[in-house]
This record gives C-alpha cells, structure tokens and sequence, in this order.
C-alpha cells in the first residue's frame, strides 16, 4: 500500500531507457544470525531479494538495490 514498485516502467533517471531482466535464481544469503534462501533478480539498474509466498508469487524482502551503488569484489573460491 505504501511502496509502488513497478517493474516494467522505465528506470528513473535514464530518459526512456527499458528496465530487463538480465539474470534470476536461487541464493543463500546470510545476515548476521540469519541464513535465508532467497530468489534473486538482476534488472539493468537494480537487484531484489524475494522470497516465493502463496500462488506461485515473489514477496520482496529487502529494498531494491540500485546497481550504480554497488561494489563487487572477486572473490576464490577455496573449494577443491
């Protein structure tokens, strides 16, 4: 009722630029007490954690993370 999220309109800020789905699937993500598996979807601008709920449909479950605002560290993977 109070956040409007709309997935197919235009990315805000980039004039008519289209927002894509570009990649989505599971993911284990940790808080700190927590382990959480979650579904994630990457847009063009912007990444969200979900979580599947009744009728086959994704509640969001941390705000939307703009992709501009991200830092990504390669990491090695230490498993053999």
């Amino acid at each position: 009722m109070y956040m409007q999220l709309d997935l197919l309109s235009p990315m805000p800020g980039c004039g008519n630029q289209l927002r894509y789905n570009l990649m989505e699937g599971p993911l284990r993500l940790r808080d700190m007490n927590t382990k959480l598996d979650v579904h994630c979807i990457l847009f063009t601008d912007m990444l969200l954690f979900t979580k599947p709920s009744k009728r086959d449909r994704l509640k969001i479950i941390k705000p939307p993370i703009r992709i501009d605002s991200l830092s990504i560290n390669e990491m090695k993977d230490n498993r053999k």
